[in-house]
């Protein structure tokens, strides 16, 4: 892993990082950390976590199985999202713990928008918003 300070001009190799090959990859504003945030990696067994000071990799809870999208709420960051095996998960408490949501389609993908919240991106191409109910509605241009 590589961390630049001064926009991309300068790279500067920090870690290793995770054991696993990393899919997906999430720098959030949780509090906590030794500097500005964790770190989250998706990777082929899981979610890892570490501080961003790089300071130690560990799984972030027991959430098992290849991850290819990995999310966190900016307005509450402790919410964090992760797309394992087409399937969403969300963690309330940084990814000590993890439930599964159901999604009405597979998902590949995940973004949060200011007005929309939670997006994902689903196989049939579709966007999808998640309410405060947990309803699923179409995003529209």
């Amino acid at each position: 892993m590589f961390r630049s300070r001064d926009g991309g001009i300068e790279w500067v190799k920090v870690d290793s990082g995770p054991q696993e090959p990393v899919q997906a990859f999430l720098h959030s504003d949780m509090p906590g950390s030794m500097e500005s945030g964790w770190l989250f990696a998706g990777t082929t067994r899981g979610v890892a976590r570490s501080m961003d000071c790089f300071c130690f990799w560990g799984d972030a809870g027991d959430l098992r199985g290849t991850v290819s999208a990995i999310s966190y709420d900016p307005a509450a960051p402790e919410n964090v999202y992760a797309v394992v095996e087409g399937q969403l998960h969300h963690s309330t408490d940084g990814g000590e713990t993890w439930t599964s949501l159901k999604a009405p389609q597979t998902v590949t993908a995940l973004a949060f928008s200011s007005t929309q919240g939670l997006v994902v991106g689903t196989a049939n191409g579709n966007l999808l918003a998640r309410s405060t109910a947990g309803e699923w509605t179409p995003v529209h241009d």
